[in-house]
């Protein structure tokens, strides 16, 4: 989900909520990666805390989560790179691991969205993005 401002902040939220969302469920949320207009790279973006399941205690389990990464635009196009970075309940540390890329196509109220994540062996089976710029 990409939401643009009407100062040109540019904001993401990664993974499929399962509804089409709103405006407000990008940027009412702790766990979103936002770029102010011209920064092309993020060190950290702030920390947000989940619920996971490790071994067996689904949605016992908190996990704080926080990205690198970069982005570049050329046109209608956006080029991201993102890297997570999590920490269980009890770690002293996070762990990063491999990375991301995003390819967003924006239109006028749509955009379509190339992703090349090589950080395991699972398989990507559906892709959604959902654009919003400031009214």
């Amino acid at each position: 989900m990409v939401y643009t401002d009407q100062s040109g902040q540019r904001c993401f939220r990664f993974g499929n909520p399962g509804f089409r969302p709103k405006v407000r469920d990008i940027t009412g949320v702790d766990h979103k990666v936002c770029f102010a207009p011209g920064q092309t790279s993020l060190e950290r973006s702030p920390v947000s805390t989940g619920t996971t399941g490790v071994a067996g205690k689904k949605g016992q389990t908190r996990i704080d989560q926080y990205y690198s990464g970069s982005v570049q635009q050329s046109g209608g196009t956006l080029d991201m790179i993102f890297k997570p970075c999590t920490r269980l309940a009890g770690d002293a540390d996070f762990r990063c691991v491999g990375h991301a890329r995003y390819v967003v196509r924006l239109a006028a109220g749509s955009c379509e969205v190339d992703i090349t994540d090589n950080r395991s062996n699972w398989k990507l089976v559906s892709k959604t993005c959902d654009y919003y710029r400031a009214m």
